[in-house]
């Protein structure tokens, strides 16, 4: 009898434990989950804050894993399946012997590092955003939140982007703040460049002459100037990544290299949106407010 009850008693602590671990289990597997690596990237300027080692943040979600790179002032360094690592649907280069590119938009060689990034802070300079000076991360069980704050000293602009990133949600959202904190009127464009990686995949689009075109559909590097785009991003296989462009925007630029990217100076396998807010004034200590979103989709 006394043998029968220890038995009882051993079950029930067992089946306990297993209880435990399944309940762990599922709490692991529904909460975002965040690491930091440090890994070399180019450097293309000389400023003391910037870091030849950077640390680069990685979100996992469930669905996706999204790293951002503050260092290099990229708000999304690459992104991609959590159920398929090798489907990146952000370009990013490693190469340290990258070559610069014309940049028909601004008129300027550009080393096209790849991410997304935008135009505030940027350094005339080194032609690339200023390194985000500042970044701090809030984590909860369903939600992560990445503030990345820099300056442009040479115009006195403070950026501020907030990027949100929710347990399995299919949104990756970023609050933009820009600030005059000069003592002059200033008269701004911003831009938001994303450069999605185009050596597998194809184009995902409204704008019908580019929709469904892939790398090899392009002999030669093209600009195309497409107006009023309500979304644009890549799709590989049964995984998709497209930027939502709602009300806001002025013009939408398309720069694809082509099959030959290759024999380009500067090239890449990728397509590189361009989207530009212009016209804007902002006083002294006056504050801009925009949202920037993307959607992930594996269907």
């Amino acid at each position: 009898m006394i043998g029968g009850k220890l038995g009882m008693e051993k079950k029930k602590k067992i089946l306990f434990i297993f209880i435990l671990f399944l309940i762990l289990m599922c709490l692991n597997a529904l909460s975002i989950q965040i690491s930091v690596e440090k890994e070399e990237i180019l450097s293309v300027d000389e400023l003391h804050i910037t870091s030849s080692n950077p640390d680069i943040l990685k979100i996992n979600n469930g669905l996706f894993i999204i790293e951002v790179l503050p260092n290099r002032g990229r708000v999304i360094w690459s992104v991609y399946p959590v159920s398929n690592t090798d489907e990146n649907f952000i370009y990013f280069s490693k190469d340290p012997y990258i070559l610069p590119f014309m940049d028909e938009i601004t008129s300027q060689y550009f080393f096209e590092l790849g991410g997304s990034y935008l135009s505030e802070p940027w350094n005339p300079r080194s032609n690339q955003p200023y390194p985000y000076e500042e970044y701090n991360v809030i984590q909860s069980d369903n939600e992560a939140r990445v503030i990345l704050e820099g300056m442009n000293p040479t115009e006195n602009i403070r950026a501020r982007v907030e990027l949100i990133v929710r347990d399995n949600d299919s949104r990756i959202s970023m609050n933009v703040t820009l600030q005059n904190l000069s003592k002059n009127t200033l008269s701004i464009s911003v831009k938001e460049f994303t450069v999605f990686d185009l050596s597998t995949g194809f184009l995902t689009t409204d704008f019908s002459s580019l929709n469904e075109k892939r790398l090899d559909d392009f002999d030669e590097y093209k600009l195309i100037n497409a107006k009023n785009l309500r979304f644009f991003g890549i799709k590989k296989g049964k995984y998709s990544l497209k930027k939502i462009l709602e009300n806001g925007y002025s013009n939408h630029y398309v720069q694809i290299w082509g099959k030959n990217w290759e024999e380009q100076v500067g090239g890449a396998p990728a397509v590189r949106l361009v989207d530009e807010r212009i016209g804007i004034t902002l006083k002294p200590n006056e504050k801009l407010s925009f949202k920037v979103l993307f959607e992930y989709n594996e269907r």
